[in-house]
């Protein structure tokens, strides 16, 4: 059977010739019906013998089909497809001539049809009309594709220019990958660069974007012609603005970098000719192409090059343009500017951090994507949004609008859509609350494909705006330790478990902010970080071998990091995957906040800080400085060069990072006397810029040091009035109890501020109260040392009432009642300030006193049995102080040191009276000689006590360099002790007493009893010394009660130490016992014989004064071993078995609001005296 298809017949009709009947018989035509159901053949027309059929009754049963003619069977199949190409060409085309010259042309395996170059491009446009315009199925095409992809090396090299443009358009338009094919294309084009028109490169270069060839070669050849033509006066005419966005929008698409070329000057040129050529076709160019082409170069990083001014230029043109466009062109033909368009253009100004002259721009984008906020998706609006935030161009409409697609839409956004528009929101400090509580539900879903940048985003958006989703901050917290544990030794596996320096700086902070206390998570945060800096010096090292001029911006710093670069990239924007300046001060805040406790933070911090060699900003000096010393890290070299850094850069910084400073001086103990001169000139002109924070940084900051300039502490005085409404309680307190300190008498600067914390006292937490009422014991002690007594006010009893008792009566009560409010909550150094409260106010105001409620009366005397006592000499005792102690020894003074008496320690007692305070250089104000006002308020406390205070500045031991001078210095010493004991006795016995030595004859008493030739000097006192069977007589009486008579566990001052004693209970000579008669002439020649018996055995045993000292009080030690212990040794005992020294701590004041007060009173000195001027400045 041979098969004619006809054209006037349809599709299921076909043309067939049959033998029909015996032999003889003529050829019937007929048309054999193919359909769904079986075949049927019918006749056309009836034959000319039907009557001669009907005649022999042939009745036809069975029909055999034989062919006419022997074709294979892949003719026919190819006359089948061929068939059904014609049937769907028909349907889109009605010229027969062309549907059958488009079929004609396709490629077939069996003939010559692409001999020729003709014949290929036929072929080609064939097979794109068919599959783009006929819409045929790719199934249909495949063999032909095939058969034309399978062309080889020579009759490709027969391509021209347009042929291969064409050819990779339509390769591109048809989706055909085809690598073989492709890579001889390539070749070609890179054989005959040089003869392409600009059409032709820039659709090879869209070709190449739109299916990702990465021919790196071609498209760096493609380029340099494209930069040809633009110097050439001939044809730069004939490059377009499209030709040039489509060569430009390659190299990002397909992650290509201009840098990775050995021809780095060269590039250079190449690219500027680009640059430049663009703001001349700006204005015929469409918007998408400049949408294209600025993306381009904002994604190409060309700011850290030569070229950093030229893309400034270019961006500041388009700039410039695009607002009159953005705001008259519509979109209705197809060259407006669409949502998509506005979303890409204000992103490419996001990348390169454009500067203010862009806000026209963004105000109109701002106001034509409002209008059409509707046609947005989701990925414009992320786009838009995060370019608003990115560039500060606060604008809340657009914030808004986008708002209702957010929530209606939320389903269809990305993972780094979500993270993307949660942090637009936290940049523009936006709370929409609506808005964040989708963005929380849906980051709950999806939380496992969320990448460490999109995590790191989301967390700092809630942690900014202080939003805290439990649920949300749980799954952050829960996702970075398990991919900081568990999927640690999967980063290189996929990008979702590696997390750079960035986002874990987002987390930190983020986290920080949100309370997290979790150290498990910091830890973890800390480790991976840690991680990155190690690999980062890794790949330093193996670089620095292999260094070239060449390369990535990466590999660049790797070969030589240098760390003033980095810091300029890092200003720059650049993510660098190393520690600058900014992600150091931002990881150490974070830590510092969260409390962060680890050994390891501390003694890594350190190298960190002196790696960077001072290459950060001002304000990230300040940043780093404070957060090391909230750490606690101890490290001096750090900070003495931290501070090195900071002096020659002080007038360059601001208010803020002055104060931020001067605190963070304090707190680490690090002073440096023309730093803090030239911090105080800076920050006194510029006292308008700072805020409340700021003032009580530089308040407490100055408090802690003992910095009193006068002047700038009534400056800050200033700012506290006029910005009184802004500060809370707290912070009222804490600048009161600061100023206080700072021993200035301003009455009505006191009176405007306590006035105003009796307004505010239901702000005021216990630790404020206890804070203002021992301010108020401070301005009292001032007061009783600078107003002389005749000026006092008195009560009507005649009892001096000094100020602020005077005055602000009520609002010691009123703090008194706070903290009894919150009496469960006291810590040990509130309860060390309301002992002193007590003490004072029944020593030196009892009229005030008396006024207090009982109930405030009871509740200070419980606070009094509370025993704040640190048993640990070395830890309460300074270098100095036991220096002194052993020469006040040599000299015969013998005492006891850190002797506790209710809530002061004293720092040696001679006596019963006297008592020697050490002063230290906390004990004076910085470079002055000016005592501090708590000084002056123990001092004035222990005088009321009746002991005899004699200080002993620093400044006068350190004077005296050698032996003599300090012996003679501790020897002057007891003619204070022997006029205070003559003063007792004559008090006791109602009779005139002796007259005290002079010191000249003092300091030969001394120097004969060292050399062994004189009796001891106390024998010059008309009082035996140790009253060993008197009672604390001398203590206020509501120290010594009926059932406790000591009641803080310790020694009573009068006790006299026996272990401090190196006289022994013998006879001695004395002098006014020879005048009153108590001795008899026989008694003193008898005691005078056996001293000079003994002193004789001495000589002939050669010993010293001071070794039969030592023999002495070996013997009085093993005496009193002897003797059964009493209860409070035995209590003693215990205690140093139950509380070894090694977990003694010294108790320290808790933070009150922002200001962590260390020590509201300043006993003894805490560090070495000595080493003052060695220390760091």
């Amino acid at each position: 059977l041979s098969w004619t298809t006809l054209s006037d017949l349809d599709g299921d009709t076909m043309w067939a010739s049959s033998r029909c009947g015996k032999a003889g018989f003529s050829f019937l035509p007929c048309v054999v019906h193919v359909g769904r159901s079986r075949p049927a053949l019918t006749c056309l027309w009836r034959p000319p013998f039907q009557h001669k059929w009907q005649l022999h009754r042939c009745h036809v049963t069975k029909i055999t089909v034989i062919p006419l003619d022997d074709l294979p069977a892949e003719q026919i199949a190819d006359q089948s497809a061929l068939h059904n190409l014609k049937k769907q060409a028909e349907k889109h085309s009605k010229d027969a001539e062309f549907i059958h010259r488009t079929l004609e042309a396709l490629p077939r395996a069996e003939d010559s049809a692409l001999e020729s170059r003709a014949d290929f491009i036929a072929a080609l446009r064939s097979l794109r009309w068919l599959q783009l315009d006929a819409s045929t199925p790719v199934g249909q095409l495949e063999e032909y594709w095939d058969v034309l992809e399978s062309v080889d090396r020579d009759r490709v090299r027969c391509l021209l220019p347009g042929d291969l443009a064409e050819t990779f358009s339509t390769l591109a338009a048809c989706n055909r990958r085809a690598p073989e094919f492709v890579r001889l294309l390539s070749d070609q084009c890179r054989r005959i660069s040089r003869s392409f028109p600009a059409d032709d490169v820039a659709q090879v270069a869209r070709a190449y974007s739109t299916m990702g060839w990465r021919s790196a070669k071609t498209l760096s050849l493609l380029t340099s012609r494209l930069s040809r033509l633009l110097q050439d006066p001939n044809t730069a005419d004939a490059v377009a603005g499209s030709h040039l966005a489509a060569v430009v929008g390659a190299y990002p698409t397909l992650g290509l970098s201009w840098t990775n070329s050995k021809q780095h000057t060269e590039k250079l040129k190449l690219w500027k000719s680009l640059i430049v050529a663009v703001p001349p076709r700006l204005a015929n160019m469409s918007a998408r192409e400049i949408s294209v082409i600025l993306n381009a170069f904002a994604r190409m990083n060309f700011d850290s090059s030569a070229l950093g001014s030229n893309m400034s230029q270019l961006f500041e043109a388009a700039a410039l343009q695009l607002v009159p466009r953005i705001a008259l062109e519509s979109e209705s033909h197809g060259n407006g500017f669409m949502p998509r368009d506005l979303a890409v253009i204000s992103n490419a100004y996001a990348k390169i951090s454009a500067g203010p002259w862009s806000l026209p721009m963004m105000k109109a984008i701002s106001a034509r994507a409002v209008a059409h906020i509707d046609h947005c998706n989701s990925q414009d609006i992320s786009n838009l949004l995060n370019a608003f935030a990115k560039l500060s161009a606060v604008d809340p409409p657009v914030f808004d609008a986008a708002s209702t697609v957010i929530v209606r839409e939320i389903a269809s956004f990305t993972p780094q859509g979500l993270s993307n528009v949660a942090h637009a929101y936290a940049k523009q400090q936006l709370r929409h609350e609506a808005v964040f509580e989708k963005l929380g539900q849906m980051s709950l879903r999806v939380m496992d494909k969320f990448k460490p940048l999109e995590l790191g985003n989301l967390a700092y958006a809630y942690g900014r705006l202080q939003l805290k989703h439990q649920q949300l901050v749980s799954s952050l917290q829960d996702e970075v330790i398990y991919r900081g544990t568990v999927g640690k030794s999967l980063q290189g596996v996929g990008e979702l478990y590696r997390f750079d320096l960035r986002p874990l700086e987002q987390l930190t902070q983020a986290f920080a902010r949100l309370g997290v206390s979790d150290q498990r998570l910091y830890f973890v945060l800390f480790d991976l970080t840690r991680q990155r800096v190690r690999e980062f010096a890794r790949r330093v090292k193996s670089s620095t071998a292999n260094s070239t001029e060449e390369g990535s911006l990466t590999d660049k710093l790797e070969a030589s990091p240098d760390p003033s670069r980095m810091a300029r990239l890092a200003s720059r924007g650049h993510d660098l995957d190393t520690l600058t300046g900014h992600s150091l001060a931002v990881l150490l805040s974070a830590f510092a906040k969260s409390q962060a406790n680890f050994h390891t933070l501390a003694r890594w911090v350190p190298q960190q800080v002196l790696a960077l060699q001072g290459q950060f900003t001002t304000f990230q000096l300040a940043r780093i400085f404070s957060s090391c010393s909230r750490l606690g890290i101890n490290h001096p070299r750090m900070y003495s060069e931290l501070l090195g850094h900071a002096k020659p850069r002080t007038s360059q910084m601001s208010p803020k990072a002055l104060a931020m400073l001067v605190r963070s001086m304090a707190r680490s103990k690090m002073y440096n006397r023309v730093l803090m001169r030239q911090a105080v000139k800076v920050v006194s002109a510029k006292l308008s810029e700072l805020n409340v924070v700021d003032v009580g940084s530089l308040l407490v900051g100055c408090a802690e040091m003992n910095y009193r300039d006068e002047r700038f502490l009534r400056l800050l005085a200033t700012v506290v009035l006029a910005r009184m409404s802004e500060m809370n309680g707290s912070q009222l307190a804490t600048a009161l109890t600061t100023y206080a300190q700072m021993r200035i008498r301003h009455h009505d600067w006191f009176d405007a501020v306590l006035f105003e914390l009796f307004k505010r006292q239901h702000e005021l937490g216990e630790k404020d109260a206890t804070n203002v009422s021992y301010a108020m014991l401070l301005l009292a002690a001032v007061e009783r040392h600078e107003v002389p007594a005749d000026l006092e006010e008195t009560t009507t009893e005649g009892t001096p009432v000094l100020y602020p008792f005077s005055r602000h009566e009520g609002l010691l009560n009123s703090m008194l009642a706070i903290s009894h409010e919150h009496r469960k909550h006291l810590s040990y150094p509130a309860i060390y300030q309301l002992q002193i409260v007590e003490l004072y106010l029944r020593l030196l105001v009892p009229s005030v006193y008396d006024a207090i409620r009982k109930d405030l009366k009871l509740f200070l005397a419980k606070a009094r049995k509370v025993s704040v006592v640190v048993d640990d000499y070395m830890q309460n005792s300074s270098k100095m102080h036991r220096r002194i102690s052993q020469w006040f020894t040599r000299v015969g003074l013998h005492h006891r040191s850190e002797v506790f008496l209710g809530p002061f320690m004293l720092d040696m007692l001679i006596g019963d009276k006297v008592v020697v305070e050490i002063d230290g250089p906390t004990h004076f104000y910085r470079d002055t000689n000016s005592r501090t006002s708590s000084s002056l308020l123990k001092n004035s406390m222990l005088t009321a006590m009746g002991f005899n205070v004699k200080h002993l500045p620093y400044q006068e031991w350190r004077q005296c360099g050698t032996a003599v001078k300090r012996t003679m210095y501790c020897a002057a010493f007891w003619k204070d002790v022997l006029a205070s004991q003559d003063a007792s006795k004559q008090s006791s016995s109602d009779q005139l007493g002796s007259r005290t030595p002079q010191l000249v004859d003092i300091l030969d008493m001394v120097a004969s009893w060292q050399a062994g030739e004189g009796p001891h000097p106390s024998a010059a006192s008309s009082l035996v010394p140790n009253a060993a069977g008197k009672k604390g007589g001398d203590i206020p009486a509501f120290y010594a009660e009926p059932d406790d008579p000591n009641p803080f566990g310790q020694p009573s001052p009068v006790d006299k130490d026996s272990s401090h004693s190196g006289q022994k209970e013998t006879e001695s000579f004395d002098l006014d016992a020879e005048r009153s008669g108590v001795r008899t002439p026989e008694e003193l020649l008898a005691a005078h014989q056996q001293a000079e018996s003994e002193l004789e055995q001495d000589r002939r045993r050669e010993l010293s004064a001071r070794q039969r000292w030592r023999l002495d009080m070996r013997g009085e030690r093993v005496s009193s071993d002897s003797l059964e212990p009493s209860n409070s040794s035995a209590t003693a005992k215990g205690l140093r078995e139950a509380l070894p020294r090694s977990k003694r701590h010294v108790v320290s004041h808790g933070g009150s609001g922002f200001f962590d007060y260390d020590a509201m009173e300043a006993d003894t000195d805490s560090s070495s005296d000595e080493d003052e001027d060695e220390q760091p400045t």
